[in-house]
């Protein structure tokens, strides 16, 4: 395995490597820079999720397979690197025209500028896989209607913003509550992190459907009465709520919001 890679001060104004950014997210642009230095004299390296997540950010414990998958499709989708299969391993390479650029010590011997096809004939002995570039599962028309509410209300949806609001349906969240937390968060200053900090604190108390919700805020207000109104009392509140911090979106959603239809 490599040890280092060249890279240019170019990526910085790449406009693929900035689109990837923006869609699916800095992290998405981060473990590209970072698979790099693991890619062989060849342009590849694994595709596998997995491997990707042990292998490439060992450190980084907040990160997940899905993670890595939604951030592997950025790139695919914006061809900063392409997929294939050989023998059933998933296997991604940077363009060699790109790759090449930059590794210019990689003798000449060792460099591989096949395409994707012709790399997994290659490694098969006799019938080979055809390319299975991993693809994200086609949306409901429940999540269809989230994206278009979001569209219309929020701003604009993009790949990045379709995988999360999916995962928090996958994980639970009701289309109903997700929809009422979106109408919550139209006109904040940022709406998306407000959202996105919402869900989350929803999905860790097992908050999924509008009637749990109601349920809960119905508890918080109680607790409100109790141990009174004054600000300077917050604190106690909060800690009074299964003894958790948390950030101020989810009592403004628990204990303020009027948005949510009852």
């Amino acid at each position: 395995m490599p040890r280092r890679r060249y890279i240019s001060t170019e990526i910085s104004v790449d406009k693929k490597v900035n689109r990837l950014a923006k869609e699916y997210g800095d992290f998405a642009a981060l473990l590209y820079t970072w698979m790099l230095p693991h890619a062989e004299d060849n342009c590849e390296l694994t595709g596998d999720p997995e491997e990707i997540l042990s292998v490439v950010i060992p450190g980084r414990r907040d990160k997940t397979e899905e993670d890595v998958k939604q951030a592997i499709l950025g790139m695919i989708e914006i061809k900063l690197v392409h997929a294939y299969t050989i023998n059933g391993s998933p296997r991604l390479f940077f363009p060699p025209k790109n790759f090449y650029k930059f590794q210019t010590y990689i003798s000449r011997e060792n460099r591989d500028f096949r395409n994707a096809e012709d790399r997994a004939k290659s490694g098969i002995a006799s019938t080979p896989d055809r390319n299975e570039p991993i693809h994200p599962n086609p949306a409901n028309n429940a999540l269809d209607d989230l994206f278009q509410f979001f569209k219309e209300n929020i701003g604009a949806v993009t790949p990045f913003y379709k995988s999360q609001i999916a995962q928090w349906e996958k994980a639970g969240l009701h289309h109903d509550l997700i929809k009422s937390i979106m109408e919550a968060s139209v006109g904040k200053r940022n709406p998306w992190d407000w959202l996105k900090k919402v869900a989350e604190a929803l999905l860790a108390e097992s908050i999924f459907t509008m009637e749990q919700y109601l349920s809960k805020r119905a508890e918080m207000q109680r607790q409100k009465v109790t141990i009174g109104k004054a600000e300077n009392e917050r604190p106690a509140r909060r800690n009074n709520f299964q003894q958790r911090q948390y950030d101020d979106a989810f009592y403004e959603l628990l204990g303020n919001m009027s948005v949510l239809k009852k």
